[in-house]
């Protein structure tokens, strides 16, 4: 690897390193690997219970990014698509600007089969938001299953 390679991957490494919040205030915790794997997990709050933590895995390459997490007990998994972008007008601030796919286990009701695949849109940025996480009716389906 080049030296210019190693600065370039170590810049987007450390923009991806750490603790990044959705709308919903779940909360993603991503290690970026030597070879552009991302190992972490997903916190979602319970309504009654607390927290509950997902693995997450995935891959970066550049500003694009890719992860999916596994719902095991809830059948389901979701994959997240996108790019880590400068905030506007704060460019020292990143976001992550993505598209998720939530796919829900029907067994084998071939009927159902369209109907259990969910998308929607997530933006992480680096704090928790109060105010999202005060609001409990969100403007658009959940990426991960309801608590």
């Amino acid at each position: 690897m080049s030296s210019t390679q190693l600065q370039k991957k170590t810049q987007s490494d450390s923009m991806l390193d750490g603790r990044w919040f959705n709308q919903h205030n779940s909360e993603i915790q991503i290690s970026v690997h030597d070879d552009g794997l991302l190992r972490g997990f997903l916190r979602i709050e319970k309504s009654m219970n607390g927290k509950e933590e997902y693995p997450l895995t995935g891959f970066f390459s550049g500003d694009a990014i890719a992860f999916c997490v596994r719902f095991d007990d809830h059948n389901c998994v979701t994959a997240w698509s996108g790019h880590i972008a400068d905030v506007p007008d704060c460019p020292e601030e990143k976001v992550l600007v993505t598209l998720w796919q939530m796919s829900v286990g029907v067994g084998h009701q071939a009927e159902k089969l369209h109907l259990s695949i969910f998308s929607g849109a997530d933006n992480f940025v680096r704090q928790p938001n109060a105010s999202r996480a005060a609001n409990s009716r969100p403007s658009h389906p959940l990426s991960h299953p309801k608590q």
